[in-house]
């Protein structure tokens, strides 16, 4: 289903219009590691204002808009926030060791409507273990 099936790094600003025009899916190096869990987190994000902020956005995605900006410059920390798909809130990014792994564009509205169709064919009907199996790979 993914478009332009990639593996490479990107810059904070090459990340953000990834994130602004699709969906991403990466794996970056968790910043606080964690006992039982892996080094590295796996993650379907994205940022593009037309798919979050349209009812389905909010029904199936459950996106929420941030009420406030954090309290620090994401950037001075060389992260970027995005809204993570599975886990359903914004998470941050770390850019200090990261791998861009494909990108679904959601450029046109077939764009949109293919991503829905895998969001409800896959996604929707992934169980709580296999989201898990999916972060932590």
């Amino acid at each position: 289903m993914y478009i332009g099936s990639i593996s490479m790094k990107v810059s904070i600003s090459g990340l953000k219009g990834l994130l602004a025009t699709g969906i991403v899916e990466l794996r970056f190096r968790r910043r606080r590691p964690r006992a039982n869990a892996a080094p590295v987190r796996r993650m379907l994000c994205t940022n593009n204002a037309q798919l979050l902020n349209s009812v389905p956005g909010h029904v199936a995605l459950n996106f929420k808009p941030p009420t406030q900006p954090p309290k620090y410059n994401p950037a001075r920390y060389n992260l970027v926030f995005a809204w993570d798909l599975l886990w359903q809130e914004y998470r941050a990014i770390s850019l200090e060791d990261h791998e861009v792994l494909a990108v679904m564009p959601l450029k046109s509205e077939e764009d949109v409507q293919k991503f829905w169709q895998y969001f409800n064919e896959i996604l929707h009907e992934m169980s709580g273990s296999q989201k898990m199996s999916f972060m932590n790979s």
